[in-house]
């Protein structure tokens, strides 16, 4: 077995620490627990790369392929991946272990294009787990910006036409996209409403929450994923409301917004062994729902607050977006159980879509009453 490895004309002999650490690595990737990596489990383990064909993957594979045994053993594998001439492939393997066990060295693997971490670039030793590896600017997160943006446009065009306009949503953006149950025939309204908003503090703290959760997600996971989920939360929101709530108005893009609070915790899950802090990720995240739930519950059955909330329309975008981004959002070290829960979450969003707009359609006696 490769137990040493040249580094600035130095060796570096691998310790237990060093041998257990690719072992886990290994076995993350032995899906059928065989003992070796075979052909469909190396594609699966080299696939979120987008830069690598599946050709050069079977080029990888029978290089490192020693025995020809059709399989890559532990031994295999560690030459493999300390290969220096592989090191754009497989650098973040070492530059991990190098960071965990040898921190006060600078890794020797520097992973290079879109994927590759600032401080790995700049020559530094600090390197987050894979998933941090992921954030860059590149494409810049301009989704949520543009989105606020829009937001704010309407607003203004409502007061400037009419004073206050906003506040009882008189106006000619809130006559034309809020979602209205009178007007459900204009499908239109079931994403629009997401422009309009009832006052400055309605729109303050939607612009405030959009921007704060979605830009991190933008850098993970680029700025149009994060803007189909942010979508797919509102339309999901709007649909809920008209067959649970079926007089309920709607402006606002709460639903938007409790997507994009579920999708921290969608991407969690999706990528919990490959973060660095996911735990407090996860707290973090929680807190944030409980102190919203905690207001809304406080201002609907305690303090005399005359507000008419769309609380089912916060229900619809946070379980939208719960599994839209498990689907929808990258997953950068995929595993057999993840990959289960993808099809899980894709399945049921599918269903539970089809349903809503199907209710909408053909079950028209349930909205009888608000015509």
């Amino acid at each position: 077995m490769a137990a040493t490895e040249e580094t600035d004309s130095k060796e570096i002999k691998y310790t237990e620490d060093a041998i257990r650490y690719f072992r886990s690595i290994f076995r993350k990737y032995d899906l059928d627990g065989s003992g070796g990596i075979e052909i469909r489990e190396f594609i699966e383990m080299l696939r979120q790369n987008d830069e690598i064909s599946e050709k050069i993957i079977k080029k990888l594979f029978k290089y490192g392929d020693k025995n020809k045994d059709k399989k890559i053993t532990l031994d295999e594998f560690i030459d493999l991946v300390t290969d220096r001439k592989f090191s754009q492939v497989f650098g973040k393997y070492v530059n991990n272990y190098m960071h965990f066990i040898l921190p006060n060295q600078k890794p020797k693997y520097k992973p290079t294009g879109r994927r590759a971490p600032r401080s790995v670039e700049e020559g530094q030793s600090e390197v987050d787990g894979p998933y941090e590896e992921e954030y860059s600017c590149l494409p810049p997160p301009i989704g949520m910006v543009f989105i606020s943006i829009m937001e704010i446009i309407f607003f203004v065009i409502d007061e400037h036409r009419k004073s206050k306009s906003a506040v009882v949503d008189s106006g000619p953006m809130a006559n034309l996209f809020i979602y209205n149950p009178n007007k459900r025939y204009e499908f239109w309204r079931f994403l629009t409403y997401m422009f309009v908003h009832i006052g400055y503090t309605h729109l303050s703290v939607n612009l405030i929450i959009q921007i704060f959760l979605g830009i991190p997600l933008e850098l993970a996971h680029r700025w149009w994923r994060v803007l189909i989920l942010y979508f797919l939360g509102v339309i999901a929101g709007s649909l809920l409301t008209s067959v649970m709530d079926p007089f309920c108005f709607l402006a606002g893009a709460s639903g938007g917004v409790y997507a994009l609070l579920t999708a921290h915790i969608s991407t969690v899950i999706m990528n919990f062994d490959s973060m660095a802090c996911p735990c407090l990720h996860l707290i973090i995240i929680i807190m944030l729902i409980s102190v919203d739930v905690g207001s809304a519950l406080y201002a609907r059955y305690t303090a005399t607050l005359d507000q008419t909330i769309g609380y089912v329309a916060h229900f619809g975008g946070a379980v939208a977006g719960l599994l839209v981004g498990i689907w929808m959002l990258r997953n950068v070290e995929v595993t057999n159980r993840e990959n289960k829960i993808w099809w899980i979450a894709l399945i049921l969003y599918i269903f539970s879509m089809i349903t809503l707009i199907a209710i909408n359609i053909f079950w028209t006696s349930h909205f009888q009453k608000s015509l």
